[in-house]
């Protein structure tokens, strides 16, 4: 490898200069963006059922769940959930410790990225892949949010690594294959999503060791190893016998059987990969995406002409696990595109090292040296720049200080349904519940719930709520549209906002500021909606809380600037 040749101080300096502002950027806004997810809060209220509990449930559903989500949440992770346990425990349960542990591992997938890249093209290539990836806007933007991709990322990363110790070892030892093997299920383990993954390193293996190679001993104990922790991850999420606990993932995706059975649904599944691709390689970060995008193409390209059996199997992977990613999973979230980036930048930068080190040969090393670190340093310097704008654009407000104004407001020992992103606030001193479940009452229609709730309380409440919540709704988007002009439209839309409940019936005395203006609007919007919960008043208590009744949306989240409003106003309904 001659483009990166090791013993230049200031490359070494630069890539330490770079990881530095990479981190610090880092660290200055983990409590501002993005703003806060209900996800962050239900895999966390997982991790501190744990710690309380000893299970894997979720707190933020009461005991009585009608899919007992409150005893057992089948499709989390249990590597995650335990690895967030301990850094709460540690760390305390506050929001930014669950956004620390994210952290954790987009170093750790940056270390491996670093080491695999260092195996296969040489150090200050190896560096390069590790610092692209870092500063990539998806891992950006996932080491950001309290969720499993970033760890998931990094035991991907982990498992190829064992991969590329297969194939160059003369002769592996048997515990080792199986292990391997083990470790390419692993992942599976952090999010369910892995399990393309999983498919995607044993048909690569298999092709490579077993067809290629006709070392087929290696090849069956590989396969015997991931299949041993298939098992095994099946054994951890086994649910039991009760078929509740099965309806959590079959309650509300009723769209297989829609659009005509599996078949339809994979067709109409793989044709929202273009568009998630989109999302992924434009939309997220705009014409810088586009970096990530050539690397791939260039490196699927480069990988199976270049005769290198590691390429091959890291390209195999990553094409077979998108296609059944496409086939087979109809979410499409732009985070899970972090999943695939450490191959886009390991065969990427690898097909660059070649293309240079053949094409360059008749320039001298120097030349060669400064123009790849060039276009390095650019490339990286482009992200960071996307990295920062995107953290301003779509920066929120000051979480940790509407938590203190929040705890004022709401007392000990209130009952609160809201929307799960208040949970860090209201958790503590008082009865914490999803407002998932009244979408649950108001939405769903599964057996289930209906035995939980009882027909007639069902039946009687869901008028009540809907009239309730589309009087809130109305009013809130009335208010939102006479926020001063000078703040401009873009500026009052509204990001992420929720209703909150306190256990009664009654309605208590408005604050004195807040979203609702004084004046003839906000005296209508008293009048109107105590009028309609005092008519609807015995129906609008629910049969197993005896009071959730919505509230004003608590806050704003804007895009593009910090709305000035103070998420303490919101209409609170005290007993």
């Amino acid at each position: 490898m001659k483009l990166f040749t090791p013993g230049s101080g200031l490359l070494a300096s630069g890539a330490l200069a770079f990881a530095t502002c990479t981190l610090l950027l880092f660290a200055a806004t983990i409590g501002t963006y993005p703003p806060p997810t209900c996800d962050e809060s239900i895999y966390a209220s997982s991790a501190v059922a744990l710690l309380e509990q000893g299970n894997f449930g979720v707190t933020l559903f009461p005991a009585g769940d009608p899919f007992l989500r409150d005893k057992n949440m089948v499709q989390f992770g249990r590597a995650y959930i335990a690895s967030l346990a301990v850094v709460l425990r540690v760390g305390g349960i506050a929001w930014l410790s669950a956004r620390a542990h994210a952290m954790l591992g987009w170093l750790l997938a940056a270390g491996l990225a670093a080491w695999l890249g260092v195996q296969l093209h040489g150090r200050w290539a190896g560096f390069a892949v590790a610092l692209l990836f870092a500063s990539n806007t998806k891992a950006f933007l996932t080491a950001h949010l309290a969720r499993p991709e970033s760890w998931t990322a990094a035991s991907i990363l982990l498992a190829a690594c064992a991969v590329l110790w297969l194939l160059r070892a003369r002769a592996p030892h048997a515990a080792g294959l199986w292990l391997a093997g083990a470790l390419a299920a692993w992942p599976a383990d952090f999010h369910g999503l892995a399990l393309v993954f999983t498919l995607g390193f044993g048909v690569a293996v298999t092709v490579e060791v077993g067809l290629r190679r006709r070392a087929w001993r290696s090849a069956i104990i590989y396969a015997g190893g991931l299949a041993s922790g298939l098992a095994m991850w099946g054994w951890l999420h086994w649910p039991g016998s009760d078929p509740r606990f099965m309806q959590q993932l079959t309650a509300f995706n009723y769209a297989p059987a829609a659009a005509g059975g599996a078949i339809a649904a994979s067709i109409a599944n793989l044709s929202s990969l273009a568009a998630w691709g989109r999302s992924v390689f434009w939309t997220s970060a705009g014409p810088i995406s586009l970096v990530e995008a050539a690397l791939a193409v260039i490196g699927l390209a480069w990988a199976w002409r270049s005769g290198s059996a590691a390429q091959r199997v890291l390209a195999t992977t990553a094409v077979i696990a998108m296609l059944v990613y496409g086939l087979a999973v109809s979410q499409r979230l732009v985070q899970y595109g972090v999943l695939w980036s450490p191959f886009w930048y390991l065969l990427g930068v690898g097909a660059l090292v070649d293309a240079a080190n053949s094409v360059g040969a008749r320039f001298p090393v120097e030349q060669r040296v400064i123009a790849g670190t060039t276009l390095v340093v650019t490339l990286l310097l482009a992200q960071l720049f996307a990295a920062v704008w995107l953290s301003y654009r779509y920066r929120g407000g000051n979480y940790r200080e509407l938590e203190s104004k929040l705890r004022a407001l709401v007392p000990a020992g209130a009952r609160v349904l809201a929307d799960p992103v208040w949970w860090w606030a209201l958790r503590d001193g008082r009865t914490f519940l999803s407002e998932e479940y009244f979408i649950v009452t108001l939405q769903t229609q599964h057996a289930a719930v209906r035995d939980f709730l009882g027909t007639d309380s069902q039946l009687q409440t869901t008028p009540a709520l809907v009239r309730t919540l589309e009087l809130l709704r109305r009013t809130m988007w009335r208010l939102i549209m006479r926020w001063p002009a000078r703040m401009g439209r873009a500026n009052r839309r509204v990001h992420c906002w929720s209703w909150c409940a306190h256990a009664a019936g009654r309605p208590a005395q408005l604050p004195a500021r807040g979203w609702a203006t004084p004046g003839k609007a906000s005296a209508s919007w008293r009048s109107r909606l105590r009028s309609t919960l005092a008519a609807d008043e015995p129906r609008a208590r629910c049969g197993f809380e005896r009071g959730g009744i919505p509230r004003l949306p608590s806050g704003a989240w804007s895009p593009v600037r910090r709305i000035p409003a103070a998420l303490y106003h919101f209409n609170l309904f005290a007993g």
